[in-house]
Parts: structure tokens; C-alpha cells; sequence
């Protein structure tokens, strides 16, 4: 009887065409393929992201996959709840390859020194089929308390543009009162590091007319170094060189003396698109009014209320006219700014 039976089965699946392990729900939709891991770093420090890519491509399996990604089994298992990992997800074709972009992070609370990930992949067929890789990969963490941290004390954290040969960038910051910008570096190996600093944001003045440069000094660890830095049309690009280990980096701009605050009158150091700030800029960042400095074209005057005002040499000539202006102011100012309000509109300096 029972040989009966399997004969019929097997006559079944010949008819039907049907894998004998599909018909008694123990196979898996996998896919078979390769992956590697570019710019994996060594250590992970905790509360700060360390990011790499995984090189992603299958061979056998679905003809495309749809929300690729990567999953981690975490090892020690008490480990866990302290570490995040993320994988993004992307769309790929059988023989094409992708990467997957990954950012892991541990807490500051974690207490294991090594962390082992084993990372497999999956992704999505047509007909909403669930495919899995037939592969996975083991990766070793070594995690490290000791990193030094930049003082947050009158330092803002920014996100700049950059690239770096290896390691990653721990933390960035740019700090006003100082003009510089602070970088901290972590890496397993001698490396470089290239940053784009909007010119808006670091700035070396080269004149009291706002004028600038990228004459920047580069300082690692304290210890000032030659440095590769380019000007390009709204950044300029420095990179440094770093040595294995923490690497404390800053990049600082110069002033000109004695004008010990620029920002006070420069509108490029704020960002904006004239060279001198508006008038009234000007004095809520303490310039006197009389030292007040207009752009091209346009010469400084006093209004009716004693608030400075920059206006054409056409529109200073019909004040002159009106008598709403004198040339005298001139003099007191000893600038080459040459008038100021004195008088009432419309009172002539004889009624007076």
C-alpha cells in the first residue's frame, strides 16, 4: 500500500512540475551571489556613527530584486540593545552590482570590547516573493572609550562636505569667536582628509575693504602644518594629513589688525552677498555710525532721525540741492565720506 502511494506522488509531481521540497514547504527562495566591504573601520567609539558600504552583487536567483538590504545578527547577544545598525535599501538587477550604504553606532554604556556582526542580506522578487541570500558575512568590532572629545564651549557643530581615506570624522564644528573650524578624526591608518568650508563661513581678510583669501593656518594636534587648500567658487578646499589614532584638527582664519571684528562690517563674512552689511546692520554690531562703510557706488549720509543711510552720489547731490545735506560733515569725519544730514527737509541752512 504505501509503495502504492509513492508511486502515485511521484507520478503527480511528474504531471504537475512541482520540486518535491516546495511540496512539502521546507525550500527557501534564495539568491546566490558575492559581497565585500569598502572603507569598514576598525573600531567604533560610542555615540558617534561610523559608515561604510557593502559591495553588493547576485548571480543566480531572481531575475531582479526590489529593497535589497542587509540585517545583522549582533553576538554577544547582551550586546544588542547597544547597538544600532542600519542598512539602506536599494534596487538590483542579476549580475549588476550595487552597494549598500550602513551606519553602525554603539552606546556610550556598552560594556564589551569586541562586538561580532553577522550580516546576511534580502530582498524582495516579483510577486512580492521574499528572497534570501545563500551567503552571510562575519564582521569583528573592537570597541574603544577612549576618544577625546572637542570642547563644545563656543564651538557649533556643522555638516561640511568631505572625503577621507580612511576613518571616519568623529565630530565638526566652527567656532565664531575664534574664526576656525574643528575637526576630530578617528582612523585605524595614516590618511587624508579633504574638507569643502563655505568661504561664507571660514574667511581671511587681506584689507580693511573685506577683501579675502584662503590664507588659512592648519593646526594638528597644536602643531601648525603645510596643508593643500584651493579656492573654488563658493568653498574653499583644504586637506590634511593625519597620522593613525584621534587626530584633533583646526583650521583657522585671519584677521587684519587693528580691525579685531570684522563681522561687525562684512556681509560676506555673514554670508550675504554685498561686501559691507546693511547701515543698520552695521551699528546693532556696535560700528559708530560715522565709520559706518557703504558698497561701491554708494557714499554714506545721516538722516533726519541721526540713523546712517548709504545712497548714490546722484540721490547725496539733490540732498546737497535741497539743503537737506552738507558737504561740511566731511571734515568732521575726516573719511572720505562726503555728507550727512544736518538739517530739517525742506529748511534751507539761511532760515536756519
Amino acid at each position: 500500500m504505501r509503495l502504492t502511494f509513492l508511486v502515485f506522488l511521484f507520478v503527480l509531481i511528474g504531471f504537475t512540475g512541482v520540486a518535491i521540497p516546495q511540496i512539502f514547504g521546507t525550500s527557501e527562495d534564495l539568491f546566490y551571489g558575492d559581497t565585500s566591504f569598502e572603507r569598514l573601520p576598525a573600531t567604533l567609539s560610542p555615540n558617534t556613527e561610523a559608515k561604510f558600504e557593502i559591495k553588493f552583487q547576485y548571480t543566480e536567483g531572481a531575475y531582479s530584486l526590489t529593497n535589497v538590504t542587509a540585517t545583522a545578527d549582533i553576538t554577544p547577544q547582551g550586546a544588542a540593545s547597544f547597538v544600532h545598525f542600519n542598512a539602506e535599501s536599494v534596487d538590483v538587477y542579476q549580475n549588476s552590482i550595487a552597494r549598500i550604504p550602513v551606519t553602525v553606532s554603539v552606546d556610550d554604556n556598552i560594556e564589551y570590547e569586541k562586538i561580532f556582526l553577522n550580516i546576511s542580506y534580502v530582498g524582495t522578487g516579483i510577486n512580492d516573493v521574499q528572497f534570501k541570500s545563500s551567503w552571510s558575512d562575519s564582521i569583528i568590532f573592537d570597541v574603544t572609550k577612549d576618544t577625546v572629545k572637542i570642547p563644545l564651549k563656543n564651538c557649533s557643530p556643522v555638516e561640511l562636505k568631505s572625503t577621507i581615506s580612511s576613518g571616519n570624522l568623529q565630530f565638526v564644528c566652527h567656532s565664531s569667536i575664534t574664526n576656525s573650524v574643528k575637526v576630530m578624526v578617528n582612523a585605524d591608518s595614516d590618511g587624508t582628509v579633504t574638507l569643502e568650508i563655505p568661504k561664507f563661513l571660514l574667511y581671511s581678510l587681506t584689507d580693511s575693504q573685506c577683501n579675502t583669501s584662503n590664507d588659512f593656518l592648519v593646526l594638528v594636534k597644536g602643531i601648525e602644518i603645510a596643508s593643500e587648500i584651493s579656492d573654488n567658487e563658493n568653498t574653499n578646499s583644504v586637506t590634511v594629513d593625519f597620522a593613525k589614532g584621534i587626530t584633533e584638527i583646526e583650521i583657522m582664519g585671519t584677521t587684519i589688525i587693528p580691525d579685531t571684528s570684522p563681522s561687525q562690517y562684512c556681509g560676506i563674512v555673514e554670508g550675504y552677498e554685498k561686501q559691507f552689511l546693511a547701515p543698520l546692520d552695521q551699528t546693532d554690531r556696535g560700528v559708530k555710525p560715522e565709520f559706518i562703510r557703504c558698497n561701491t557706488g554708494l557714499v554714506l549720509i545721516q538722516k533726519i532721525d541721526d540713523t546712517p543711510a548709504c545712497v548714490t552720489h546722484e540721490t547725496t547731490q539733490k540732498l546737497i540741492e535741497r539743503g537737506w545735506a552738507t558737504c561740511d560733515d566731511e571734515i568732521s569725519y575726516g573719511r572720505s565720506y562726503p555728507c550727512g544730514v544736518r538739517s530739517h527737509p525742506g529748511v534751507s541752512e539761511n532760515e536756519n
